[in-house]
């Protein structure tokens, strides 16, 4: 995902990838089941952010 393609003014005029379409429905899948196993939402965002910042590449990776 290009993170490009979520800037403010452009949201009404490019429709969503399936990709993206795929990756909310599945953070907010998780998000869903982490709140209803008893985690409070702000708990729920930060292991999403966790799993996403360690899922990263960051410059130098390979």
């Amino acid at each position: 995902m290009n993170p490009d393609h979520f800037r403010p003014g452009d949201a009404r005029n490019i429709e969503p990838s399936a990709n993206a379409r795929q990756f909310a429905t599945t953070t907010f899948d998780v998000f869903t089941a982490l709140t209803q196993a008893g985690f409070t939402e702000r708990q729920a965002l930060a292991v999403i952010g966790s799993v996403l910042a360690a899922r990263t590449p960051r410059e130098g990776d390979k």
